[in-house]
């Protein structure tokens, strides 16, 4: 059987390429301005739903993170509170 013969060496790796250079002259703003008018912006339906799901996340994840405060505070103070009042008694002396 016949060997393969390669005719090209391999090529050696590159180094990191560099970033690419803004043209002498070049107005920053400009080009940002262009840039932005290519953005798909969402219409305002758009807009007021996924604000409306956010503010909804933000109330939920609250609500659930006061509870688990609110839990975890009422263990703690039943663990370090002297002569085993119950928890609300404790509750409402403070």
């Amino acid at each position: 059987m016949a060997k393969a013969v390669r005719t090209s060496r391999p090529t050696p790796p590159r180094g990191p390429v560099a970033p690419p250079r803004a043209e002498k002259g070049g107005n920053y703003f400009r080009e940002v301005y262009l840039e932005l008018r290519k953005v798909a912006w969402p219409t305002w339906d758009e807009l007021r739903r996924m604000t409306g799901i956010v503010i909804l996340t933000v109330l939920i994840f609250a609500a659930l993170i006061g509870l688990a405060d609110l839990i975890l505070s009422i263990i703690v103070k039943q663990l370090y509170s002297p002569g085993g009042t119950t928890t609300l008694q404790n509750f409402q002396k403070h």
